[in-house]
C-alpha cells in the first residue's frame, strides 16, 4: 500500500510539477542512501554496545563458504541490475504509463514464486486463479478489448479519438457559425462530424455482428 502513494507522488512531481524524471530518481536515490546508511550503522552500534556481532559473524561465515570472487559478483549484480537498472526502468514506465503498471508488474512477478512454493492441489488452484488474474490486468490495462455490447466505447483510444473532433470547438462557438479568415467553413465541419460518427456507428454495428 505505501508503494502506490509513493509512485503516485512520484508521478505528480513529474507531470505536474514537470520534474524530470531522472533528476526524481536522483533525488530518490541519495534519500534511500542516506537512510539505509543511518540505519545500517545504528544497527552495528546496538551489537557493539551489547557484544553480539551477529552480522560480522555472518559476513565472515558467507566468505569463508563462497569466498571472495562471489561476493563481489553478488555485490555488483545487486548494485547495476537491481539497483541501478530497475530503478531506471521503474522511472521510465513511470514516466510514459502510470503507476499501475509498476504495481501490476510486481503482483505479475510475484505468481511464479507462490506456484513454486506450493505443492499439489494448492499450486493448481493457485495456477488457474493467475490464469484469470493475468486476462483481467490484460483487459483492465486495455490490451484486451470487449468488442461486443459497446463495451469498448470508453477506453482511452476511442475517447482520445473522440476528444480530437470535440476540441475543434470551444465553449463560446457554433458549429452553424465557424468563420476562419472570412470563409464560411461550418459545413465542412458538420460533414466531418457526420462521417465520424457513422464510421463509429458502422464500427460498433460490425463489433456486435462479430
Amino acid at each position: 500500500m505505501p508503494d502506490i502513494f509513493l509512485y503516485s507522488y512520484f508521478k505528480y512531481l513529474i507531470e505536474i510539477k514537470y520534474y524530470y524524471f531522472l533528476d526524481v530518481l536522483f533525488v530518490t536515490g541519495i534519500f534511500n542512501f542516506i537512510i539505509h546508511t543511518i540505519s545500517f550503522s545504528a544497527v552495528l552500534l546496538y551489537q557493539h554496545l551489547n557484544d553480539n556481532n551477529i552480522l560480522f559473524s555472518q559476513f565472515y561465515n558467507y566468505y569463508n563458504e563462497v569466498g571472495v570472487w562471489p561476493m563481489i559478483a553478488n555485490f555488483l549484480f545487486g548494485v547495476i541490475f537491481v539497483g541501478f537498472l530497475a530503478g531506471i526502468f521503474e522511472f521510465f514506465i513511470l514516466y510514459n504509463l502510470t503507476p499501475n503498471y509498476i504495481i501490476i508488474s510486481f503482483e505479475i512477478g510475484k505468481i511464479p514464486v507462490t506456484i513454486s512454493f506450493n505443492e499439489g492441489w494448492k499450486r493448481w488452484i493457485i495456477f488457474i486463479i493467475s490464469i484469470f488474474q493475468i486476462f483481467g490486468l490484460l483487459c483492465y490495462l486495455e490490451i484486451f478489448e470487449y468488442n461486443f455490447c459497446s463495451l469498448n466505447k470508453n477506453t482511452k483510444r476511442l475517447i482520445s479519438e473522440r476528444e480530437k473532433v470535440e476540441s475543434i470547438f470551444e465553449k463560446n462557438y457554433s458549429v452553424d457559425q465557424i468563420i476562419i479568415e472570412g470563409y464560411d467553413v461550418s459545413e465542412g465541419f458538420k460533414k466531418q462530424i457526420e462521417m465520424t460518427e457513422k464510421n463509429e456507428e458502422q464500427k460498433e454495428e460490425e463489433d456486435e455482428k462479430d
